[in-house]
């Protein structure tokens, strides 16, 4: 028998009943089980079609983990008004012809029993089907049926709180962990999920195997409304705000670690400092926040860190404190307003002066005053006796030079090889790998203007230098 559906034609009814039940199509499909119905099927036949139903989106699931994979996606999230397919009168009338709910000697069952598959899709569509498959015996308490839930919620615009109670309320289990020995609750990314399972027994505080808290994760997370809204949930549950793992840093630490750093440009016009200041790449998300947005979410983030009681004074595994890890001059002064220390030293001896003033642009010249007018030490020195006018000689616009030898910059302090930041500027200026002189260069005030280029580990950065 040939059987025609929606822009699809099969050659037997076996076919048909398949794509009918995983299009949703509730007439096509009892037609078919009517049309088939003085044939002896074996169960698997109607578990298929069953299967088939219930599985319609997982591979799409398959290619973007991240994405909501529904084929009814422009629906739930307002963008069509198109009717749906019935799959819970689908899914009923299969049980009712003798579909079961045991598939666990089933090749196709890749992603455990017909509930477990359920959960892979689209809430809009699945909410009534999952309660109908409970409601007929499926394995509620399967370890991973909750773990499957959280991460469908990730990834839909749909929010899933009313079926994760509903779960919850007929047995899923709440304590199973994946193999990194992550909780549901550490996999959650809606408000709604992470207060029902705390509410339901887990403890906001709970860590997975390397020690991580949910708040630590979502710290390390892009800067975002959402972030600040999750932390501010969990925070409000009496989340830890200083915890940390035992090799990792606190939330706080965290949220700096993950800024990004303003850009400078060389003589193309294009991009060319894609770090932050110790050498580590940052990686923009696709379709990346303006710089202005991104630090007003990092500053709303830390000042709901810092409100709660985060410390200002704890570092990292460099004795890096918050202060070292931001040039923003925003951010410099949430941090100083809490009681972060101006002049403490890491494990190179370098205060956050130090670590502000190396390659720093004159758009860094504002940050800088306002750790001056805090008391930072001009004459710190780091392990190689190094003060702060030494790197910015050699790294930094004339600017942030400039403003260090107004504010009482030693010129003549020497360093462990005995040199001065004149010696190193008059130094540099002969190796010509590192210093591109144009003697026609001038700028609007007839100065000759310096090009330092320093090599860092991943490509060239260009500063100006004027003398």
């Amino acid at each position: 028998m040939k059987v025609e559906i929606p822009n699809l034609e099969v050659n037997y009814a076996g076919d048909a009943l398949w794509y009918a039940a995983e299009g949703g199509y509730y007439a096509m499909t009892k037609v078919l089980l009517d049309l088939d119905s003085n044939n002896i099927r074996p169960t698997e036949h109607y578990d298929r079609a069953l299967y088939s139903a219930v599985e319609r989106e997982y591979r799409g699931y398959v290619l973007d983990r991240n994405c909501c994979t529904s084929s009814k996606h422009h629906i739930c999230s307002g963008q069509c008004k198109r009717a749906q397919p019935d799959y819970y009168a689908t899914v009923k009338l299969l049980l009712d012809s003798g579909a079961t709910l045991d598939w666990s000697e089933y090749y196709f069952a890749k992603l455990g029993g017909p509930l477990e598959t359920a959960l892979h899709t689209c809430t809009s569509i699945s909410d009534g089907t999952v309660k109908l498959l409970v409601e007929r015996g499926a394995n509620v308490s399967a370890k991973n049926v909750l773990r499957v839930l959280t991460v469908t919620s990730n990834r839909c615009t749909v929010s899933h709180g009313e079926i994760a109670k509903f779960l919850l309320d007929h047995g899923a289990d709440l304590s199973s962990r994946d193999h990194y020995g992550r909780s549901v609750l550490l996999k959650a990314n809606k408000k709604d999920l992470i207060q029902l399972f705390i509410d339901r027994g887990l403890s906001p505080n709970d860590v997975d195997k390397c020690g991580q808290t949910l708040l630590n994760t979502l710290a390390t997370k892009e800067a975002s409304e959402t972030r600040v809204e999750l932390m501010k949930v969990l925070l409000d549950l009496d989340a830890n705000v200083n915890c940390r793992s035992p090799s990792g840093p606190t939330p706080l630490l965290s949220v700096f670690s993950y800024r990004r750093k303003q850009c400078e440009y060389d003589s193309d016009g294009y991009v060319i400092d894609r770090h932050d200041q110790h050498g580590d790449i940052v990686t923009p998300e696709p379709e990346s926040l303006d710089d202005e947005t991104y630090f007003a979410f990092v500053h709303k983030t830390a000042k709901l860190l810092l409100s709660h009681g985060a410390d200002v004074r704890v570092w990292d595994g460099k004795d890096q404190t918050v202060l070292y890890k931001t040039d923003n001059k925003s951010l410099v002064e949430l941090i100083l307003t809490y009681g972060a220390e101006v002049n403490v030293v890491d494990i190179y001896g370098q205060t956050p002066l130090h670590a502000i003033t190396y390659g720093a642009s004159e758009a860094t010249v504002g940050t800088i005053e306002v750790l001056l007018k805090h008391g930072a030490d001009t004459s710190a020195k780091n392990a190689d006796d190094n003060t702060p006018l030494h790197l910015a000689v050699l790294t930094s616009a004339w600017q942030v030079v400039k403003l260090l030898l107004d504010h009482g910059a030693d010129r003549d302090s020497r360093n462990s090889d005995g040199k001065s930041p004149m010696d190193l500027l008059a130094h540099r200026r002969h190796h010509r790998e590192k210093f591109l002189v144009d003697k026609h260069w001038r700028d609007s005030m007839g100065d000759r203007v310096i090009t330092y280029r320093r090599q860092r580990r991943h490509e060239a950065r260009f500063l100006d230098l004027r003398l």
